[in-house]
C-alpha cells in the first residue's frame, strides 16, 4: 500500500507523450509528478488504482498452488512417489509454466490499475472502470488482449526466445 504512489507516478510518466491533450498536466520527473499529483488530486490521486493493485498479492499464491498441482500431476503421470526428486529441467519447466498461469490469471488487474491511474481517464472507481468496457463489448476479451500483448513478450524475453 505504501508503494502505490510510486506506481501512480510510474504510470503517469509512462503514459504521457507529446501527443497528449495540451490541457493535461505535464510531468518532468519523479518529484515533480509526486508534488503535482498530491497538490492537484490529493490522496485520492496518489492512491488511484489501489483496489486492483491489492489483487496482485494473489499472484504468488496462484503460482505456488499451480506449481504444486503441476508437480503432483507430473509425478502421477510417471507413476512416481510425490517425494521423487525432479531434475533441473523439470523444475525449470514446472516453475515457468506455473509462473505463466499466475501471470495470465492476475495480469488483467494491472490493466485496470493502469486505466485508473491514467490522468486522461476519469473513473469513479474500479467497478466503473471495468463495467463500461464490458458494456461496450470490450470487457474480458479486451483485458485478455491487453494482457497477452504485454505478457507474451515478457515471457519470451525470460525464456530467451
Amino acid at each position: 500500500m505504501m508503494t502505490n504512489p510510486i506506481w501512480v507516478v510510474k504510470t503517469r510518466l509512462c503514459l504521457q507523450s507529446s501527443k497528449m491533450d495540451p490541457n493535461l498536466v505535464k510531468y518532468s520527473g519523479l518529484s515533480d509528478t509526486l508534488i503535482k499529483i498530491a497538490g492537484q488530486e490529493g490522496l485520492r490521486g496518489l492512491y488511484s488504482g489501489l483496489v486492483p493493485g491489492l489483487f496482485g498479492v494473489s499472484h504468488s499464491a496462484i503460482q505456488f498452488g499451480a506449481y504444486e498441482e503441476l508437480k503432483k500431476h507430473y509425478h502421477n503421470y510417471y507413476n512416481q512417489p510425490i517425494t521423487t526428486k525432479l531434475g533441473n529441467t523439470e523444475y525449470l519447466c514446472l516453475a515457468a509454466l506455473s509462473k505463466f498461469v499466475a501471470a495470465f490469471t492476475t495480469y488483467p488487474y494491472q490493466v485496470v490499475r493502469a486505466r485508473l491511474q491514467d490522468l486522461g481517464n476519469k473513473y469513479a472507481g474500479t467497478a466503473d472502470c471495468v463495467r463500461p468496457a464490458h458494456l461496450r463489448g470490450r470487457g474480458s476479451a479486451r483485458l485478455l488482449q491487453e494482457t497477452r500483448a504485454q505478457l507474451v513478450p515478457r515471457r519470451a524475453d525470460f525464456c530467451g526466445l
